[in-house]
């Protein structure tokens, strides 16, 4: 694969902790972001970066690793790429993994 994702549970934060999957960058600003966000799909919201979405090259697979992902029990997400999402989380990444052509389960 061209991407190595690693997502985390934390169950006493209820929470999924993950590196490139999503961004959340909704308080950024100038031109250099506008420009790059939009290209990712990700500007001033939740997403899955369209970037990250072309490297996949092995569909199936992501689509059970989402699916996996879903058997967690959490409500928050922690990112790596802009603001938290606290609460209902579970439903933000299933629009998100929806959006770029994957099932959330």
């Amino acid at each position: 694969p061209r991407l190595n994702e690693v997502v985390f549970i934390h169950p006493a934060s209820n929470s999924l902790i993950i590196c490139d999957l999503c961004f959340n960058m909704t308080r950024v600003s100038g031109l250099g972001a506008w420009i790059i966000l939009h290209l990712f799909g990700t500007y001033h919201r939740f997403a899955i970066s369209k970037l990250f979405a072309g490297a996949i090259t092995d569909r199936a697979e992501f689509q059970k690793s989402i699916q996996q992902i879903f058997t967690y029990d959490f409500d928050n997400i922690i990112l790596t790429h802009g603001e938290n999402v606290i609460g209902n989380g579970k439903s933000r990444l299933a629009a998100a993994v929806s959006e770029r052509g994957f099932k959330a389960l």
